[in-house]
């Protein structure tokens, strides 16, 4: 998100500075979404599918939905909710703002061998992040990894003030299984070039920043 964003969702409500500085979801917001999930029951695959035909006019947005509704009850609430505070918003903006807020009402996970300008996010959000965004990077890290280190650094560099493309984190140790389903990712650091939610491209291990730079620039443009 970048900083227009979360001054006007800290406007609006639906963030708000915690005691400790970090960032979490308002108290109202919060509660506007927890009744879309009790009150209208979108637990179910059933309610699910109905909240998504009556609510989103978007085809692509809609078919993003019901992929990976089923498994993600608490991002449709969120969606939901930001229609609300956020009216003249367009569905596209909407759903990839509910991939931030929805990980913020998780908690957000591990983030000491985050890039700058990276968010950290739960490897079994990423499907759906990957594809409510058209360009991506995905850095897989664990600790005690020099290699990781080197390119935490070089990723943060060359991630500043880069428009077009959403970055995000995953602390590999705890997502081994779903990072080696999903996207064959065994080991760490590795580092993910997506367009339109495919793995273009990918680096194991650390590189030099013109390699990096010339891989985000290939995604970029294609």
């Amino acid at each position: 998100m970048d900083g227009n964003t979360v001054v006007s969702l800290l406007d609006e409500g639906v963030i708000r500075e915690a005691s400790t500085g970090d960032i979490e979801l308002g108290t109202e917001f919060l509660e506007t979404v927890d009744g879309w999930l009790v009150d209208r029951d979108l637990s179910t695959a059933g309610e699910l599918g109905t909240g998504i035909d009556e609510h989103v006019s978007s085809p692509v947005v809609r078919n993003i939905l019901e992929t990976h509704g089923t498994q993600e009850a608490s991002l449709l609430a969120v969606f939901r909710a930001l229609s609300d505070y956020l009216p003249s918003s367009d569905e596209a903006s909407r759903l990839q703002l509910s991939v931030f807020l929805t990980q913020l009402m998780r908690g957000l996970p591990s983030g000491d061998g985050t890039p700058a300008n990276f968010f950290p996010i739960d490897a079994n959000l990423l499907p759906v992040a990957l594809d409510a965004f058209d360009k991506a990077v995905v850095y897989v890290w664990r600790e005690d990894c020099p290699p990781c280190d080197l390119m935490r650094d070089d990723l943060g560099t060359i991630g500043e003030n880069r428009e077009g493309v959403a970055l995000f984190s995953v602390y590999g140790p705890e997502w081994k299984e779903s990072l080696n389903d999903q996207f064959e990712v065994v080991g760490a650091p590795t580092t993910l070039f997506v367009t339109d939610g495919t793995v273009d491209s990918r680096l194991h291990g650390a590189h030099y920043p013109e390699v990096i730079t010339e891989e985000l620039e290939k995604t970029l443009s294609s």
